[in-house]
């Protein structure tokens, strides 16, 4: 049972920085879209809001910034959980928002992309991208879930072995 803890532990760490790395690709997307084509914010954006375009905008930075904290907070949290430093139950919780959201998400540039801007190639590879972000959170809340039942049991026996030579 040992080697399977640190096999998932390693897990933990892999996944918490691969968690960082989609949380900056995804302030990189929110840029490049907004910077170089901009045909996104036309898409959220009704008609009757085009004045309020700077306003809209400050809302999606702030809201990338907070998904961005989130996710550093997710991954740093998995990495240290995983290196044994620190045993938080909050980034789980957080994972599962986290899940919701990309979930949420994934529909939403669907629906964009596909119907609104007919991009079918920016369609697969979006869905692709969020697709593997929602399957490595998925996968670090599994093996965090998994690593914590394994130590709790790991625990137990030494506590029962140790009780035993006493």
């Amino acid at each position: 049972m040992n080697a399977t803890v640190r096999r998932l532990e390693n897990n933990l760490v892999t996944l918490g920085t691969g968690v960082i790395a989609f949380g900056i690709w995804s302030v990189l997307k929110v840029a490049f879209e907004f910077f170089l084509g901009g045909t996104v914010i036309d898409a959220y954006v009704s008609e009757e809001l085009r004045g309020y375009t700077p306003a809209i905008l400050i809302v999606f930075w702030v809201f990338t910034a907070i998904e961005l904290a989130v996710r550093i907070y997710i991954g740093a949290s998995s990495r240290a959980d995983g290196m044994r430093k620190r045993k938080s139950k909050a980034y789980l919780v957080w994972s599962i928002v986290l899940m919701i959201d990309l979930f949420l998400t994934a529909f939403i540039d669907f629906y964009i992309y596909a119907f609104m801007l007919n991009s079918f190639a920016t369609t697969i590879i979006t869905l692709l991208i969020d697709g593997t972000s929602f399957f490595i959170t998925l996968d670090l809340f599994l093996f965090a879930v998994r690593v914590r039942k394994l130590r709790r049991q790991e625990a137990l026996q030494t506590n029962e072995q140790g009780g035993a030579a006493a």
